[in-house]
């Protein structure tokens, strides 16, 4: 494995704490896995050996003297690289990594799986981004139309009082805000249903946003309509009248990732988009007191300023806390400086707004830029200056678009030659991973000023960041079960571990799980711009089968699955009482899915730490692999799917990740059907080759106009019409 020479600080191996204390969950692992198949160990109990003691064979590998190799069907090219790095990632046509699983393990001849950590990661998305959903639809859309509704309500009866006040314009522009995003979500009224038969909530004795929207202020919803017409179609970068110089980028409004195809779902997508972007900056007098109006009409109706507390407080723990001001930072400026009741008059008067608006530059700005800004000639501190604002549901702060922010311009790069976009590969690189910074500089991102500065700065807050900071929510803790990929003891490596191929093969698995980790946050994640055997005689085993060593990956796994199954449950979303009520069937079919990821990557983990250990596999822990791994997984899959009308057919899926309104471009990332990898493995009858599923990754750009859905990616999956894979991974897959 090259050590190359870096001009930045190394990442420490990350640790696991054994004991957590986590804002969102108390540690409950015997709750948390009561459902478990197969039951595990609590996974902060595990302790990894001093050294690599394990039974993988040295390279190059004499494939001569490995069982199975005719059965592969690999060419000259592909059995070359399996010689030589002791595995080979080819392509595959599973549709599911559990497929991959089902059909290549055989007891009778004795083929062997290796079950790797890409086939955990996938399941704990599979779980997270359903659970995202099935809240939204069971929950998020009913709360957030309450919000729009009754805030859009107030403000209109607030722009009647204010008629003839110094604040009569901003009062009408509050109310407009409001319109817009209650038309739009509007539009998934009669889809807005519960129970198993399907009843419709907004019913004729309810009242609906299409109703509000019906007996509106027609002034108001005159003016709304250009704009939630722009928003529905995606318009790209327009004005926005009801703000002082803004421009907004309606081709974000575009529905993406699972949001695609469900009017419910493209409703809510559209109507959180405009509350998570539309920015009230903090520079402008006139937004300013705009907003204020906005603030003061959702407060002056408690319950919906509940139901908004309720959503953003469950988003916190699932995804990170907003990154932009807030209700929650502007109330408490707003009523110190104007009084609790935020009367017309206390709003106009010159000296408390400047009360407020010093209490407001006191506020840490966002971390992320969403707001589309120019190109040349603007400092950090200008965008900082020019974003700062105002948002009513604003998008979340997470680690990695933070990375990104900091290394595209106006942070890296010059006037003259601007980094506007910037590589998948900062992320890891940022995260630990020597190879990934290598990679990145060979594409260039070395070339542009003050890169290095800011990746080597970047590494160190990396380097400083425990167990417990990541996990202050579940975004973060996903990030943090990606690190072992990146960063890892050397001598706890097997050989082909210590190869460039396998560190590439790992950053290529990183890169997979990230992208299905941005495909389920799209909308909220802020975007930067720029049953074992018992009694009798024991049945054979005679297939040995070889859990990836890496026991830390399976481990947080674990970890994150049952932290987001007890803080679900803390937050009420496994409620039975609603369960009985609403028929929320879904969201339970989650509880369960958790519960057995839970314990099945516990239990991998303990696997893998004895392979590296050199510890003897139990018979237990070999029949598992032999006879119910595959059903595990696939259990896992099923539990979730059997409640979605259309299931993916295949794991393909697409997400935008950044964008460059001056450039014209977005920065795409996906993935297509499992890969197959055949590694070269031990057993009592001699070396071997097992198969399993790994992921499949691509990254390119498109025109910001063009955002991929996953039906438009699925189709170029299908038809074989396919960006070509980077350079890098030529070391280990071969066609």
């Amino acid at each position: 494995m090259t050590s190359p020479d870096l001009l930045l600080p190394t990442v420490a191996p990350s640790t696991t704490t054994a004991a957590l204390d986590v804002p969102f969950a108390t540690w409950d692992w015997e709750t948390s896995t009561r459902a478990a198949f197969p039951a595990a160990p609590d996974p902060l109990t595990m302790q990894m050996p001093d050294h690599y003691a394990g039974d993988l064979p040295a390279l190059p590998i004499d494939l001569n003297n490995v069982h199975f190799i005719g059965d592969t069907g690999l060419n000259a090219d592909q059995l070359a690289l399996l010689a030589q790095n002791g595995f080979v990632v080819v392509p595959g046509q599973y549709n599911q990594f559990d497929s991959v699983y089902n059909d290549w393990l055989s007891p009778q001849t004795g083929r062997a799986d290796f079950i790797t950590t890409d086939a955990l990661l996938h399941s704990l998305f599979i779980v997270y981004q359903n659970a995202l959903m099935d809240l939204e639809m069971s929950a998020f859309y009913g709360q957030i139309a309450d919000v729009l509704m009754q805030g859009y309500q107030s403000a209109e009866q607030q722009y009647h009082d204010a008629i003839g006040t110094p604040v009569e314009d901003a009062a009408r522009k509050a109310a407009v805000y409001y319109a817009v995003p209650l038309y739009l979500i509007a539009e998934g009224d009669e889809y807005y249903t519960s129970g198993y038969d399907q009843t419709p909530i907004y019913n004729e004795t309810n009242l609906s946003p299409s109703r509000i929207i019906a007996a509106a202020d027609p002034d108001i919803i005159a003016e709304a309509q250009p704009l939630a017409l722009a928003a529905h179609n995606a318009e790209g970068r327009l004005d926005v009248p009801i703000l002082e110089r803004y421009q907004e980028d309606f081709s974000q409004y575009k529905p993406r990732s699972y949001y695609a195809g469900s009017p419910l779902l493209e409703a809510y997508f559209r109507a959180m988009m405009w509350v998570g972007r539309i920015t009230f900056t903090a520079k402008s007098d006139v937004d300013t007191l705009t907003s204020l109006l906005v603030l003061r009409a959702l407060n002056q109706r408690p319950d919906a300023f509940a139901e908004w507390h309720d959503i953003a407080s469950t988003l916190d723990f699932l995804v990170g806390s907003m990154d932009d001001f807030s209700p929650l930072d502007y109330l408490p400026l707003a009523q110190t400086a104007f009084g609790d009741g935020l009367t017309f008059s206390a709003l106009t008067n010159p000296d408390k707004m400047i009360t407020f608006r010093v209490g407001v530059s006191q506020l840490p700005p966002p971390r992320v830029n969403s707001i589309p800004i120019p190109m040349g000639a603007i400092t950090p501190e200008e965008v900082t200056e020019a974003t700062r604002g105002f948002r009513l549901f604003g998008q979340r702060f997470t680690f990695d678009a933070y990375v990104m922010q900091q290394l595209i311009y106006p942070e890296v790069g010059t006037d003259d030659l601007s980094r506007t976009l910037p590589l998948g590969l900062d992320v890891p690189a940022v995260l630990g991973s020597d190879t990934a910074y290598v990679l990145a500089d060979e594409a260039g991102a070395t070339d542009y000023a003050s890169y290095i500065d800011h990746a080597a700065s970047l590494r160190t807050e990396v380097d400083n960041l425990s167990a417990n900071d990541w996990l202050q929510n579940l975004y973060g803790g996903w990030l943090w079960t990606l690190q072992p990929l990146l960063v890892r003891d050397s001598v706890l490596l097997p050989p082909l571990m210590q190869t460039d191929a396998w560190q590439r093969k790992d950053l290529s698995t990183m890169l997979g799980s990230y992208t299905e980790l941005k495909h389920a946050t799209l909308l909220y994640a802020e975007q930067p711009t720029g049953g074992l055997g018992g009694g009798g005689m024991e049945p054979p085993v005679t297939v040995y089968s070889t859990v990836e060593p890496n026991p830390q990956v399976f481990q947080r796994i674990a970890i994150v699955a049952a932290l987001m199954d007890q803080g679900l449950r803390e937050n009420g979303a496994f409620d039975l009482e609603d369960q009985q009520n609403y028929g929320y069937g879904a969201i339970f079919a989650v509880d369960t899915a958790l519960q057995r990821l839970a314990g099945l990557s516990a239990y991998l983990a303990e696997i893998a730490r004895k392979e590296v250990a050199g510890e003897e596999v139990s018979y237990d822990e070999y029949y598992f692999m032999q006879e119910n791994f595959e059903e595990a997984l696939w259990y896992i899959r099923y539990s979730i799917e059997e409640w979605i009308t259309n299931p993916p057919e295949n794991t393909a899926l697409v997400a935008d990740i950044a964008s460059s309104a001056a450039s014209n471009e977005v920065l795409e990332i996906a993935i297509g059907k499992p890969d197959l990898i055949y590694v070269v493995t031990n057993s009592p009858y001699g070396l071997q080759v097992t198969r399993g599923g790994v992921y499949s990754r691509y990254e390119y750009t498109l025109p910001i106009d063009e955002r991929m859905t996953d039906d438009e990616w699925r189709a170029q999956v299908a038809s074989g019409t396919l960006p070509e894979r980077p350079d890098w991974i030529g070391i280990y897959f071969s066609k």
